[in-house]
């Protein structure tokens, strides 16, 4: 028997909803590091605005690490997900294609059920670069962004320069969750 990619089965269970939060994990084929290249990163920062201009998405988090991308936003009612992930890839095609980098075929996707909140999600895509060890801890990673910081209760606790407190970096949970603040 040979074993194939089973992607197809990503779609069994997935759920499109208006008004629902999703973190979404998008890769790069044959995970190629070239997303931080500052063409495809202006692009792929273009393109997660532009959803958000026209409401399809109201971003709690977005950041970019060199092989993938991972986005946390509410879904509007006019789009599926499929289609808003279809458009974002499509948007930032023709910045991948010259540089031999494409997207693969499907994503990740996670619906946030009764009782998770945006915020652990936002928090766990903010501290990404940080955790790879991309980036210093006493720097703020530049492909980073929310619509809504104001949402974000760990926001107010970053860094005048919007850097993390180095001792979040291990934590699984925002500080001012963590903390009930």
């Amino acid at each position: 028997m040979t074993s194939g990619r089973r992607t197809g089965q990503l779609h069994l269970n997935r759920v499109s909803g208006s008004d629902t939060v999703y973190f979404v994990t998008c890769c790069t084929h044959w995970r190629i590091s070239r997303l931080l290249e500052p063409e495809i990163a202006a692009a792929i920062h273009t393109s997660v605005r532009q959803s958000d201009a026209i409401r399809d998405t109201a971003t709690f988090a977005f950041t970019i690490m060199p092989d993938h991308c991972h986005w946390v936003f509410r879904l509007g009612a006019r789009l599926s997900l499929g289609r808003i992930v279809a458009r974002f890839k499509a948007d930032t095609r023709k910045v991948l294609a010259p540089r031999r980098a494409e997207w693969q075929r499907d994503f990740y996707e996670h619906r946030l059920l009764h009782g998770e909140q945006p915020e652990d999600y936002a928090f766990y895509v903010f501290l990404n670069p940080y955790r790879a060890g991309l980036i210093r801890p006493d720097e703020a990673w530049p492909h980073w962004w929310s619509a809504m910081p104001e949402a974000l209760r760990f926001v107010s606790l970053l860094n005048p320069n919007g850097s993390p407190q180095t001792e979040w970096i291990g934590e699984a949970v925002p500080p001012s969750v963590r903390h009930g603040e």
